[in-house]
């Protein structure tokens, strides 16, 4: 992701977003992270659970309606008054609830929002983050560190 943030860092986000810049820039992720898997605006439904009496299931948008929320989406961005943190949590929240994407949300989230702060003159640099071993669960500590051997040792993370 380095590569895109940097670009977004030398330039900022364009003056205005577009609904094809966020796709645009959801494929260059795609392509980064996972090369030959389909990028672009989720395209499958999901099936409803069966309720429980007296409670309100959540069923996100269908893939049909998914443009329409894109379209508002750029327009928030470009519009609102907000702070652009508040703004970047905001879309955060959409893109998770409305399920926008299949894949790389989180990243294109990320992306955005440090396109929003270069843009208000934020920040300057870029810091990038680095591997959190020690907030794993501690099972999944232990085979990471056992990975780096080819035979199992003792992890010596802590």
């Amino acid at each position: 992701m380095a590569n895109i943030e940097t670009k977004l860092l030398d330039s900022g986000l364009p003056s205005t977003i577009t609904p094809s810049f966020i796709l645009s820039l959801h494929s260059t992720l795609s392509a980064i992270y996972s090369p030959g898997v389909s990028a672009g605006l989720r395209n499958h439904d999901f099936s409803a659970p069966r309720p429980i009496q007296g409670e309100s299931i959540y069923r996100p948008p269908s893939p049909l309606e998914l443009p329409v929320f894109l379209k508002d989406l750029a327009a928030f961005i470009n519009d609102s008054k907000l702070s652009p943190s508040i703004k970047g949590a905001l879309v955060h929240y959409q893109t998770k609830a409305t399920k926008m994407f299949s894949s790389h949300t989180e990243q294109l989230n990320c992306a955005l929002l440090i396109g929003l702060w270069q843009n208000a003159g934020l920040i300057k640099r870029l810091i990038l983050p680095i591997a959190v071993t020690p907030a794993l669960e501690t099972s999944k500590r232990e085979k990471s560190c056992n990975l780096i051997g080819s035979r199992p040792l003792k992890p010596k993370c802590k």
